[in-house]
């Protein structure tokens, strides 16, 4: 008996649901309890103390810490930080490191000593960093922006925002930077002129075939740029001559300078470099050039930028459908009743071939119905 009762208690005791309370940090100033355990341990490392995770943190103690690296490579999911509230009581914070988070939006307005900010990979569509105004180093890349204002941000020396959707960014008072990458964003227009200490420059894989063309050659490239990278991809449909196909590069860029254009003419392949126009005998599925940017005298080293045309042929163009007029409705013509020689029109007579066939049925389906 007692082992029944025994079974009986177990198994009611596991058919009870078990309720895991969630962690929440100690300061109520803050709500994730991840990004809390990183402030944790940011205190730990800094002050060489053993705190654990329930310490209550005091702002005293929270002013001590001057770097954060919370970086969510390699962590499960559930371990990476989703918000950052209680961020402001790190006033004196000047490193700030949240890769690879889970962070959609972030407040760093009230951080005005941050020098290095990294927040990539994370899926931040705005951010606003008008008061950091120390900031010498700022990684955007891999999130989800469209627009990002470093106006305010003179000391500024690297940049990276590779992998969003700028189309277009104001580096003019950006005067310090030496580094700077833009790679896969939507790019079609970019003044570098004031930008004269760069060393390194990404802009591949952007829209850089007509404005930005121009804008390269007039680069103020000095003995400082060391890496420039300008690939660019363009998809462009042939025009077809006299079983030929033709490209003309003036009608994609009409800034483009023919000349510049470097290309080693092959059996299938011409190029006339006086007026820009590319010459095929055959379908080629790319057409890969050079095109030389313009640099001071000062400088012999020559700079190129590689683009790739893909090319699509007419043929393999989805046709539209043309359009098809509907045909205006007949008319109707009535039929005249036998017996009162009254017109009827016919969709009358079908309303009422119809009704009466309806009719029928229902009364069939009633007649089942009675019979059962």
């Amino acid at each position: 008996m007692k082992k029944k009762i025994s079974l009986i208690l177990t198994t009611i005791l596991l058919t009870i649901p078990i309720f895991v309370k969630a962690e929440v940090p100690a300061n109520t100033a803050f709500d994730d309890y991840n990004f809390y355990k990183c402030v944790i341990d940011a205190y730990n490392s800094s002050q060489k103390t053993k705190l654990d995770y329930n310490h209550n943190l005091t702002d005293e103690e929270l002013q001590k810490i001057t770097t954060l690296t919370c970086d969510g490579f390699h962590k499960e999911d559930s371990e990476k930080i989703n918000s950052i509230k209680g961020i402001e009581k790190l006033p004196k914070l000047t490193i700030l490191n949240l890769d690879y988070n889970k962070l959609n939006t972030i407040d760093v307005s009230m951080l005005p000593q941050l020098t290095e900010l990294d927040l990539s990979f994370n899926n931040l569509s705005t951010i606003d960093v008008k008061n950091n105004i120390q900031l010498t180093s700022l990684d955007l890349s891999f999130n989800n922006l469209s627009t990002i204002d470093v106006s305010m941000l003179p000391q500024l020396k690297d940049l990276d925002i590779n992998y969003n959707k700028l189309s277009t960014i104001d580096l003019s008072n950006n005067t310090k930077l030496t580094y700077l990458n833009l790679t896969a964003n939507q790019i079609n227009e970019i003044d570098l002129t004031n930008n004269t200490q760069l060393t390194t420059l990404y802009l591949h894989e952007n829209n850089l075939l007509s404005l930005n063309i121009q804008i390269l050659n007039n680069l103020p490239i000095n003995d400082s740029l060391k890496f420039l990278y300008t690939q660019q991809k363009f998809e462009t449909v042939p025009t077809e001559q006299n079983d030929k196909y033709v490209i003309n590069l003036k009608e994609l860029d009409d800034k483009l300078d023919p000349s510049r254009v470097v290309f080693e003419n092959t059996d299938k392949i011409t190029y006339d470099n006086v007026n820009g126009i590319f010459t095929l005998s055959e379908k080629v599925d790319t057409l890969k050039y050079n095109y030389k940017i313009l640099l001071p005298d000062s400088i012999k080293e020559e700079k190129l930028m590689d683009v790739t045309l893909t090319l699509k042929y007419n043929e393999e163009l989805p046709i539209e459908p043309e359009p098809v007029e509907p045909e205006p409705p007949k008319e109707e013509t009535p039929i005249e009743n036998p017996k009162t020689g009254v017109a009827i029109p016919l969709v009358s007579i079908f309303g009422l071939g119809v009704f009466g066939v309806c009719g029928y049925y229902i009364s069939k389906k009633k007649a089942k119905k009675i019979e059962l």
